[in-house]
């Protein structure tokens, strides 16, 4: 912005309602007013389009009384006419007035340039704006700079036609679901919510932060929220009336083709227009497939909130008739209907078996919800069977709230043992990592399984899995998971039998009983398609989650594969998920970086989507990050995970973020941190009865990290405490020992043992090397260059440098890449200041919102109240200061400023208009 009008004196800020442009603008208006600067603030209103010369009348209202006094008599009376309490007969003279602007302009910028902001642009009248347009373009840049703001998302018509279609133009761009995450951690509201937040709100400032009041309220604040709701119909009103039946077939319409919308609309020539008017407000945006959908979803609930019934049921049943998709026709028609009929309750029953063929779980869930809420009252049975499949396919698609209104409806039937516990268990698995608010679910059915081993089994089952995510421990996990097996072996269910011992060999595995393995093979003898039991509960995963951890990942990459396939063409939202995390951390490892970042940002889109947790999803995307995309990125969602996994208290993903946060805080030069991270890490590991040091490996990072902080002793004490743990067993053979090896060179190093350090690093690479994990050996590379330039050998670290380079520029580790440049670079320069060095490494753990709102109080927005028009409230601000100069040590800006080089960055969207 600053550097548009430095340039060419013009600007134009443009977004829909909401963006923050009238925010943007008043914070400009600041400034120039600091500076001494006149600054002539214009807003239009709606009713001013029609009014010939209202905003230059408006405008000279800004002016201080007496301004107009200074100007000739001819120019003065023509803009005195124009002032609203002047009554002409005649209408005034373009020409004149734009005369009559250009010597007031050029009187007010005898001392400074003038900074014109002209708010809300499309409301400005034609006269006003081609008379200004003149000042714009006739005037010099040094004598008048103009902002215009305008309310669109797609081309500044009023901005160009008053600056020129040469103007830069600046669009306001929403919040990511990153900054989603860390605005609601501010407001010390859960994090988890961020995916379902940014769904509802496309992260628009002023949609979040009704969003944030409804959350902060009440505890429903994500399924109702009034304030949100409203504001989205403000922002609805940007369209016309006669658009807004349009936008109401498209918000019931799970894909609006502009076809399907065609024959909706009937009768309607001006379709066409209307969606792009709301494309032009930001209502409606278009994929790439001509698709139009809605930018936020409290706008499409916004769209048909006020309906009617009668006029709700009218647009399904048109969507009914309209549409080709016969699952899809089929649910509208259920929706027109009010009284139950079991004609189209098995129709909706059958179009749920095509959904579910095609993938299509939450339509499947749907559909069978509404065949359920549709059969007669004589057909309880069928009902509760109608109820039960629904559940299954409610928790395969990931969508929460459709497993809870099937809970509810099977709840209110009054079912059976049988469908009490399936309702229960769907409760269950749709609680994604927040398991331990489930103790009295799970409670509950145990009770309504008593005396049946099926029912018994599949209960144990989630109790095993509830143990392991919940805390209580991988022995108590591990014998639940007995439990279920007894019970499952008690019972013909081939495919019980399996999931039960699939369960057992993974808890196995987690306290390293050697019988892991034999307990894996009885479940695969049992050989049930993965197709019927499904990804992650079958053995056929379980195998490949066996090959990452026993480093055979060429193996586990091609079972991955495998089952791929499965989870796409299944729709099950957790298989697809699982598959792809895996893929991305054996990718990340086995030196295919960039693969790993795009698979790990599919796994973000995917969760965030179906309103899933990313916890996991973040830990992930921190391993890909580390490997193929920046360190800072890494931390930055290494710290959303934990604090993701810290509120859904997942006792498997807490350690992990942490573990994740800690190797990349190390890498950075903050070993300190590191240590304190792994420490925690470790703790919880132990606290879980986790025993496998292959399923995390924090003790070798913990002893780096331990001797990189001055404490080489403690380090080699973890690292004589992980050999007696593995004694007996093949586990350090592999790249934990190859780990360790390369921890006990660092800490020979650093108590001054340099000749055994190269010998111990130099083992550790090429062991890094036998098993396939270049980037490993690439890091182990680079601290035997650094021992090497430390005892004065730079042509032998440069080699060693160069090698490591060579690694990883094969397997595309930006990250790693530029680490080895800079290295190479500074071989021969001065060494690094320390503070500056540790400085930048906190810089650089500073969040995405927390960097922006550093940068923009460093570069002079010393009045908080302006910072916190991009933050949504002045408490806000104070919070996220305060963590910042605690997390870089400082106390004042001036050592912010100091600070921040490392923390450049384009301004954070702002609030509302």
């Amino acid at each position: 912005m600053h550097r548009a009008l430095h340039d060419v004196g013009r600007a134009a800020v443009i977004g829909p309602w909401g963006s923050g442009k009238s925010t943007l603008l008043r914070i400009l208006a600041r400034e120039a007013t600091a500076q001494g600067r006149l600054t002539l603030f214009l807003n239009p209103h709606r009713d001013w389009a029609d009014q010939p010369f209202s905003g230059v009348g408006h405008l000279l209202m800004l002016l201080k009384p007496g301004t107009l006094d200074s100007l000739a008599e001819q120019p003065r009376t023509h803009l005195e006419r124009l002032l609203p309490w002047n009554v002409s007969v005649r209408p005034p003279d373009p020409a004149q007035v734009r005369t009559a602007l250009t010597s007031l302009f050029a009187s007010l910028a005898q001392n400074s340039s003038v900074l014109l902001l002209v708010d809300n642009a499309q409301w400005l009248d034609h006269a006003s704006l081609d008379a200004l347009s003149h000042q714009t373009q006739a005037l010099a840049p040094q004598l008048l700079h103009t902002v215009v703001a305008e309310r669109t998302a797609t081309d500044p018509r009023a901005a160009w036609r008053l600056c020129g279609h040469h103007t830069p133009v600046l669009p306001l761009i929403g919040l990511s679901v990153d900054q989603t995450a860390d605005l609601l951690d501010v407001h010390s509201l859960p994090v988890r919510s961020a995916p379902h937040v940014h769904h509802l709100t496309g992260g628009n400032p002023a949609l979040t932060e009704a969003l944030l009041t409804d959350l902060a309220g009440r505890r429903d604040g994500l399924t109702v929220h009034p304030l949100a709701t409203r504001a989205a119909t403000h922002w609805l009103q940007e369209t016309s009336p006669s658009a807004l039946r349009s936008l109401q077939f498209a918000a019931l319409t799970d894909i609006p083709v502009p076809g399907l919308l065609r024959c909706c609309a009937v009768g309607n020539p001006d379709l066409e227009r209307h969606l792009v008017q709301a494309e032009a407000a930001g209502v409606l945006s278009v994929t790439a497939g001509g698709v139009p959908v809605f930018t936020a979803g409290l706008l499409q609930e916004a769209a048909f909130a006020d309906l009617s019934h009668d006029d709700l049921r009218g647009l399904h049943q048109t969507l009914a008739e309209a549409l080709d998709d016969p699952a899809q026709a089929v649910r509208h028609r259920l929706l027109a209907l009010d009284a139950p009929d079991e004609a189209a309750a098995a129709e909706a029953e059958q179009a749920g078996a095509l959904a579910r063929s095609n993938g299509e779980r939450g339509l499947a869930a749907e559909l069978l919800l509404l065949a359920a809420e549709h059969t007669p009252a004589d057909g309880r049975a069928e009902r509760l069977r109608r109820l039960a499949i629904a559940a299954t396919d409610a928790v395969a698609s990931g969508r929460a709230e459709i497993t809870h209104r099937v809970h509810r409806a099977i709840t209110a039937a009054r079912p059976g043992a049988e469908e009490r516990v399936t309702a229960l268990l769907s409760i269950l698995d749709a609680g994604g990592q927040a398991l331990l608010e489930l103790d009295d679910v799970l409670a509950r059915a145990r009770l309504a399984a008593q005396g049946d081993p099926l029912l018994q089994a599949r209960v144990e089952l989630r109790a095993a899995i509830r143990a392991n995510i919940g805390g209580l421990g991988a022995r108590a996990a591990r014998d639940a998971a007995m439990a279920a097996v007894e019970f499952a072996e008690q019972t013909p269910d081939r495919l019980l039998r399996a999931t039960a011992l699939t369960q057992l060999a993974r808890m196995q595995r987690t306290i390293a009983d050697p019988t892991a393995a034999d307990t894996l093979d009885r479940a695969l003898a049992l050989d049930v398609p993965v197709e019927e039991i499904g990804v992650r509960t079958g053995p056929q995963y379980l195998a490949a989650w066996f090959a990452v951890h026993d480093d055979r990942l060429s193996e586990a990459w091609e079972r991955l594969v495998e089952l791929l396939a499965v989870a796409e063409h299944s729709g099950d939202t957790a298989d697809l998920e699982l598959v792809l995390r895996t893929l991305a951390e054996v990718a990340a490892r086995s030196g295919q970086a960039a693969r790993a970042v795009s698979l790990s940002e599919r796994v973000i889109a995917l969760c965030a989507e179906a309103d899933a947790s990313l916890g996991p999803p973040w830990y992930t995307a921190s391993l890909a990050q580390a490997a193929g995309g920046t360190f800072h990125q890494a931390l930055l969602y290494a710290r959303q995970g934990l604090a993701t996994a810290r509120d859904e208290q997942d006792a498997i993903f807490i350690p992990r973020n942490l573990f994740a946060l800690a190797v990349v805080q190390q890498i950075t030069g903050d070993p300190r941190s590191a240590v304190e991270n792994l420490r925690e890490a470790g703790r919880l590991q132990t606290d879980r009865q986790v025993t496998d040091p292959r399923i995390l490996p924090w003790q070798p990072e913990l002893a780096e990290a331990l001797a990189a902080d001055g404490d080489p002793q403690a380090g080699e004490q973890i690292l004589d405490e992980l050999v007696d743990q593995c004694h007996g067993t093949r586990i350090i053979s592999g790249s934990v020992g190859a780990a360790a090896t390369r921890a006990r060179g660092r800490c020979a190093a650093h108590r001054g043992e340099t000749d055994t350090a190269i010998g111990l690093l130099g083992e550790a690479a090429a062991h890094f090397a036998a098993l396939g994990l270049p980037l490993d050996q690439g890091r182990t590379l680079v601290s035997l260059g650094r021992l090497e330039r430390g005892r004065r050998r730079p042509a032998a670290a440069r080699t060693v440098w160069q090698d490591a380079k060579a690694l990883f520029y094969q397997a595309q580790a930006r990250p790693w890449i530029g680490l080895c440049e800079d290295l190479l670079n500074r071989l021969h320069g001065a060494p690094r200041d320390a503070a500056a060095s540790g400085t930048a490494a906190a810089v650089g753990e500073l969040s995405e919102s927390e960097r922006h709102l550093a940068a923009l109080i460093a570069g002079g927005a010393s009045n908080r109240e302006a910072a916190a028009q991009l933050f949504l409230s002045v408490k806000t601000v104070e919070a996220m200061l305060s963590r910042i100069y605690r997390k870089l040590g400082i106390r004042s800006r001036t050592q912010l400023a100091r600070a921040l080089p490392a923390a450049e960055g384009p301004p954070l969207p702002p609030k509302a208009d």
